[in-house]
């Protein structure tokens, strides 16, 4: 009887041993961003300068991508980490975004925004492409001055408090907006959607799954091989990660930017990859 508890003992240890093994180390939000942006570098130069898109068109749109997909999400995640940029790895299954407080408004009390503690935000990940991997970049502002910020003029912008009427004329120019915004980003012809994710797309583990048993428990990896698909995950985790870590920024909410940028880009990207050889 002690041999068969002993037994049952060992093999529930090796399970959950197996099911902990399972789950992918949690990865700050602006390494998912750095890794993002470098899977973005290796899909465009690795296919669609052999597409019929303008080699100065993909120039400009890399850096639309550098510009708004990585260095201004960034920003908006590191500047605003009493208000919207929320991240806590305990909290929800991705670490973001911040969970409702019961009165309309979110919880920021167990917020860990910020930068990476161990400095080293820019990893990088195994692949035969590095050479077209960015290592590292310049980062500087590119939204100009918050709100509350003493200008270069001496000047400093002052919150003014607003009447009941105010806020109700600005909530209905807000649901406007939104709508607007909803009914562009539904215009375009190919939507980001799918299950696709950054943390799907890490290459820590070379065998391509969890368990690393290669059967069903295998995750999406970058499908390098496949410019269409390929583009798509990378835009979906740029969307995503907007959502995610930002998403309770006003600006965010209501106008949509990252994933209004991320939708037209990828649709332009979209259009051409069936004309690569």
């Amino acid at each position: 009887m002690k041999l068969e508890n002993y037994s049952y003992i060992l093999a529930l240890a090796g399970a959950q041993g197996k099911n902990s093994d399972r789950k992918v180390p949690p990865r700050h939000p602006l390494q998912r961003l750095w890794r993002l942006y470098q899977f973005s570098e290796e899909i465009i130069q690795l296919h669609f300068y052999q597409s019929n898109m303008k080699p100065k068109r993909i120039d400009a749109l890399r850096d639309l991508i550098k510009t708004w997909l990585y260095m201004a999400q960034r920003e908006t995640f590191l500047r605003g980490t009493k208000k919207c940029g929320y991240y806590n790895p305990f909290d929800t299954p991705h670490g973001g975004p911040a969970p409702e407080d019961g009165q309309g408004g979110y919880d920021f009390s167990s917020n860990q925004a910020g930068p990476v503690m161990d400095g080293n935000e820019f990893t990088g990940y195994k692949t035969v492409n590095s050479h077209l991997i960015p290592k590292s970049i310049e980062i500087f502002n590119v939204r100009g001055l918050a709100d509350g910020v003493d200008g270069v003029d001496g000047s400093t912008n002052h919150r003014v408090r607003r009447s009941t009427y105010e806020k109700e004329v600005e909530r209905q120019k807000r649901e406007t907006m939104e709508n607007e915004i909803n009914q562009k980003i539904a215009s375009f012809q190919f939507q980001l959607d799918g299950d696709f994710d950054d943390a799907d797309l890490d290459d820590d583990n070379e065998n391509g799954d969890r368990n690393g048993d290669g059967g069903s428990s295998a995750f999406l990896r970058l499908e390098r091989d496949n410019p269409c698909l390929a583009i798509k995950q990378v835009f979906v985790g740029f969307k995503k990660w907007s959502q995610r870590y930002i998403g309770n920024c006003d600006g965010q909410m209501t106008h949509q930017h990252m994933v209004l940028r991320s939708t037209k880009f990828y649709n332009e990207f979209r259009n051409a990859c069936e004309s690569i050889m």
